[in-house]
């Protein structure tokens, strides 16, 4: 089974090739997200005008991406329904610039994405690192794939789950 990472911040926001390239080393991994930052927009999905995607030039060697021109909610619903049906084994979002904490937690696209993987039956996490200056990836990437490592339907991680991690701005030790 595959991993969908997704984000709100952009196909090429760093936190997702970041995150993308630790998730690799679990398996198979593909990119779908908004073709450009879409923060502050939740849940919502497209529905008055098309929604076009397209393959674009991966950052990490054997890993497919694909940009959406819609929302974070929209990327997942494509993957799991049309791009990659029943192939998706869990959906990480992110790994986003500033905290998902108690009220922004609704409006997030980052925590809107992994919602709508939840829904669909997936094991969902939303990753995010409580900063926006000089945010360090690598240890919430390092997280995230410890998180993804855990077997859901386990006593560790009910299948599905959602999460919304979010963590301090500090290296991993």
């Amino acid at each position: 089974m595959k991993t969908l990472v997704t984000n709100d911040d952009g196909v090429y926001a760093p936190g997702l090739w970041t995150l993308v390239a630790e998730i690799k080393k679990l398996g198979e991994v593909v990119v779908v997200a908004p073709d450009r930052e879409q923060s502050g927009v939740g849940t919502s999905v497209t529905f008055h005008q098309p929604l076009r995607f397209k393959e674009v030039p991966s950052l990490v060697t054997g890993v497919p991406a694909y940009s959406v021109e819609g929302t974070p909610a929209d990327c997942v619903i494509l993957a799991l329904r049309y791009l990659f049906p029943d192939q998706i084994g869990m959906v990480i979002s992110g790994i986003n610039e500033g905290a998902n904490l108690g009220g922004d937690a609704y409006i997030s696209g980052t925590v809107g994405a992994a919602l709508q993987g939840f829904l669909s039956g997936s094991t969902s996490l939303a990753i995010s690192v409580g900063s926006w200056k000089d945010p360090l990836f690598q240890p919430a990437a390092h997280i995230a794939r410890l998180l993804a490592e855990k077997k859901p339907g386990t006593d560790s991680l009910p299948n599905p789950v959602l999460l919304n991690v979010n963590l301090p701005n500090l290296p991993l030790d």
